[in-house]
């Protein structure tokens, strides 16, 4: 019987605090880009890299004011990668640009609008 309790009692917690998966904001998605350390050389940024911010803040445009098109959005993340990509392939930020186009991606994909594929 005490084992019923204890498991109805944790039930109610995570009825209460709601287990359901919150989509993430456009201001947390930025800070979770910015607070990203992958590892190297601390002094040239927040994570090792002197340019982190700068490319976070090129992905987060792309993401700003979407409109839930998600292959608009897709594309225009693609773009941004590609063109960062060439630009930092050699001063050790290429980590950054990928996890901020992941971090990009991540957020249109959660903010898409339902389409007929989605929903059948």
């Amino acid at each position: 019987m005490r084992i019923f309790w204890i498991v109805a009692v944790c039930l109610s917690l995570l009825a209460i605090t709601g287990c359901a998966h919150q989509k993430r904001t456009l201001k947390s998605t930025r800070g979770l880009c910015y607070a990203y350390s992958g590892g190297g050389d601390m002094d040239r940024g927040p994570g090792g890299c002197m340019y982190q911010m700068d490319i976070c803040d090129e992905f987060m445009m792309n993401v700003d004011g979407y409109d839930g098109n998600l292959p608009e959005a897709l594309q225009s993340i693609d773009e941004t990668y590609q063109r960062l990509s060439r630009i930092h392939g050699n001063d050790g930020c290429l980590q950054y640009v990928r996890r901020a186009r992941d971090l990009a991606q991540q957020y249109c994909r959660a903010h898409a609008k339902p389409t007929a594929d989605m929903t059948e």
